[in-house]
């Protein structure tokens, strides 16, 4: 060094270490540690020059020197070494360092100087985050802030909770207000996790009304980083139930899409899914309090049924807007599995001083600053970026040189809520930004594609909108598509500067859109658009794609779900009465859900709705109501009228040649005659339903006919022909992967 500095050659000092090497150590042991040492030096000889001098400082700290170099050209080399080593496997783990740099003779001249600028530096780098380059030169506010910012007591809890090495599933209930940090702990903590498959879900508040969303985006995003190979080995019957969530993998051959079995096969498959893959998986949903019920429910059965050891479950929520339907599942799991929560709070007056250093680029915070910043956010760290934006922004936090002055603003200029700082941050955006934001706020996220058709803009000009939209803090990179940073802001704009009128003509524009350029593909899109119709009281185009919204919810076993689109489109008939047909098809498959779910008094109005129009006007369809009524009347305990009823549906079914119609009525006739305890006629109608329905193949309705003949013949005293019965219709049953048909069968066999 005192040679270099004597020929005045400039020189950089490189501090580094290894990210989170304690880690390494505690999870793999100190000799896969070591071999991680030996493998870093090996990557830094390989990659530098060989004038380069590379020291082991002491445990996982180097430091480099690097003859010739200015930090600028310095900066440049790290930089690279920064991005190759994350993609590098050292000792068959992926990892990743921090750099602090100082350069002869810019930064000083006495060696001892160098060094202790260069390990500040790399500190600076630790504290920011880690993986980058520690102490540069920066001349503006740094918001949002990377940085991780002490929440290491936080971050070590998710990590012991991660590798504790237990039989049972682990949760993690990571709650807090808006804006705490909650997901940018949980980001942090998982950069350090080694060995260990992430499934990472974000729920969406306007997605509500698309079923299982958080678990169909789940799926994606294994897919979409393991490939199509997870789906190798699962049986076709899984594959069609995953396909009704992911259309895009295509539906397996010889199978219908909109088949029905029962919403545990969906289930199942999705187990099944998840358990394809060779590492311990870490399944998070951010989020959470937005979560539909469907999505709920398929998650219960995930922790309850999932047969990896050691899954862990990060669930990220608002304090402030936990719902019932979570606690009750939180409650119900918590018998199996280990459920730890982590409540945030905003940062205290301490950290709140670190973070605004941070967000400065300087150790150096004045105390009115900090004073005036705390007082008005309480520390929360989404308020703190926002507030020094605006202060920022407005001129009253300004950068002299390379010190920082602060003047105390009015109290009233500086707005306190997310409404007000959304409401003053679209203010300042230029007026096709403000278009850009308003299309997308319908639409619920940022497609390039459609927003070029809506403003007419180029998509190079639209990028250039985002980066405007990006800097004033409404949008993010999601893991598939650019989204709104904050729900809030969405509902914000949509609600403000959108409202009811323009917004019609826009959801309106979506709708087309989304039909003229996915014709082909309609069933992946079909819920969107029916959502979109029905915003712009579309009462040509709503009702028939709400009606087919509502047959796709219950394909996916979503009957709540189902329910509200048909309710939705039954509102518009009561606008303007629409086609007869339709509104008969919507009656079907009201009474059918209704039915399912126990509302047996409704689903009556609904049939005798059905029965009038029908007799009025459709008289071909007067049947399906008929044979619907008889269903009806057989399950609340109305035998004979179910009998008189199913009797007059098969006649008309006769009459226009329907043998599946003719079947299912027989069916339904022989199950009221078994619960009147007529056996023999029970017998001699379901072996005819039976008969018709091998005729035409159908092998669902062949399984069902057998299970009520195996009723009969067990209550007859004819057990062998029970047994047979039962036996063939459980094959049936194993074919289809119908878990609940196979779980009756089963216990009636026994």
């Amino acid at each position: 060094f005192k040679d270099l500095a004597e020929r005045k050659v400039p020189y950089t000092i490189a501090v580094l270490d290894i990210d989170h090497f304690k880690s390494i150590n505690d999870t793999y042991g100190h000799q896969k540690g070591d071999e991680v040492i030996k493998g870093f030096a090996g990557f830094l000889r390989s990659n530098l020059r060989g004038s380069d001098v590379i020291i082991r400082y002491g445990g996982d700290e180097f430091i480099v020197v690097l003859p010739e170099l200015s930090r600028e050209d310095a900066t440049l080399i790290w930089e690279r070494l920064l991005k190759r080593i994350k993609s590098t496997p050292i000792a068959g783990l992926n990892i990743s360092m921090s750099v602090g740099l100082s350069s002869f003779p810019e930064d000083g001249i006495d060696f001892k100087d160098l060094f202790a600028i260069a390990d500040a530096a790399l500190y600076d780098a630790k504290r920011r985050g880690r993986g980058r380059i520690g102490g540069l030169s920066r001349k503006s506010l740094l918001v949002p802030v990377s940085a991780f910012v002490d929440r290491e007591k936080e971050a070590d809890v998710i990590e012991k909770i991660i590798y504790k090495n237990v039989a049972r599933p682990r949760i993690i209930n990571v709650l807090g207000p808006v804006g705490v940090g909650k997901t940018r702990l949980v980001k942090e903590v998982l950069s350090r996790i080694r060995e260990r498959e992430i499934v990472w879900s974000d729920c969406i508040p306007f997605m509500e009304n698309i079923p299982y969303y958080a678990i169909r985006e789940m799926i994606k995003y294994r897919l979409k980083r393991i490939g199509k190979t997870l789906l190798d080995g699962i049986d076709p019957p899984f594959l069609l139930e995953i396909s009704k969530l992911v259309p895009e993998i295509g539906t397996p051959q010889g199978y219908n899409i909109g088949a029905t079995v029962d919403k545990y096969r969906l289930y199942e498959s999705i187990r099944v899914f998840f358990e394809k893959g060779d590492k311990n998986k870490i399944i998070v949903i951010d989020n959470i309090q937005w979560i539909d019920k469907g999505a709920l429910e398929i998650l219960k059965y995930l922790v309850v049924s999932l047969k990896i050891a050691n899954t862990v479950y990060i669930f990220i929520q608002r304090e402030d807007e936990q719902n019932e339907d979570i606690q009750d599942f939180i409650r119900d799991i918590s018998r199996i599995a280990e459920v730890v929560d982590l409540n945030l709070e905003p940062f205290d007056r301490e950290k709140s001083k670190t973070f605004i250093s941070m967000a400065l680029g300087d150790e150096r915070v004045s105390r009115d600053l900090l004073e005036y910043v705390y007082t008005e956010t309480g520390g929360n760290p989404f308020y703190m970026e926002e507030l020094l934006r605006e202060l920022y922004e407005s001129e009253y936090l300004i950068l002299k040189g390379d010190e920082w002055s602060f003047t105390l603003p009015d109290r009233g200029i500086i707005p306190k809520s997310i409404g007000d700082i959304t409401e003053r941050r679209y203010r300042e955006l230029s007026d096709e930004a403000k278009k850009l934001l308003e299309f997308a706020s319908v639409i619920g996220y940022f497609d390039i594609n459609m927003l070029a058709e809506f403003t007419g803009f180029n998509e190079g000009h639209i990028l250039g909108l985002l980066d405007e939209l990006i800097a004033h803090g409404f949008v993010k990179e999601g893991t598939e598509r650019i989204e709104f940073k904050e729900g809030i802001s969405r509902e914000m704009i949509y609600e403000k500067h959108v409202g009811k009128i323009k917004g019609r003509v826009y959801h309106r524009k979506v709708a087309d859109y989304l039909l003229s350029h996915y014709a082909d593909r309609i069933d992946n899109i079909v819920m969107e658009v029916a959502n979109h119709l029905f915003l712009a009281k579309d009462v040509e185009r709503a009702p028939s794609y709400l009606f087919k919204a509502a047959q796709k919810a219950r394909s996916q076993y979503s009957y709540d779900v189902a329910i509200s689109y048909l309710k939705k489109a039954l509102s518009l008939n009561e606008i303007r009465g629409f086609d007869q047909d339709l509104l008969l098809d919507i009656y079907e498959e009201f009474i059918d859900i209704l039915h399912f779910k126990g509302n047996n008094p409704e689903a009556f109005d609904i049939v005798e709705k059905g029965i009038k129009i029908a007799q009025d006007n459709e008289i071909k369809r007067l049947a399906a109501f008929y044979q619907r009524k008889a269903i009806l009347l057989y399950s609340v305990s109305r035998y004979e009228e179910s009998v008189k009823y199913a009797e007059m549906a098969k006649k008309l079914y006769e009459e226009h040649g329907n043998i599946g119609g003719v079947a299912h009525s027989l069916n339904v006739m022989g199950i009221a005659r078994l619960f009147e305890g007529e056996y023999e006629e029970a017998e001699r109608l379901l072996k005819n339903a039976k008969d018709l329905f091998v005729k035409i193949g159908n092998k669902e309705s062949i399984a069902s006919v057998l299970n009520n003949l195996g009723a009969v013949y067990d209550r007859l005293g004819k057990l062998e022909d029970a047994l047979q019965a039962y036996t063939e219709s459980l094959k049936i049953a194993e074919e289809f992967r119908d878990l609940k048909g196979k779980t009756l069968l089963l216990h009636n066999i026994g």
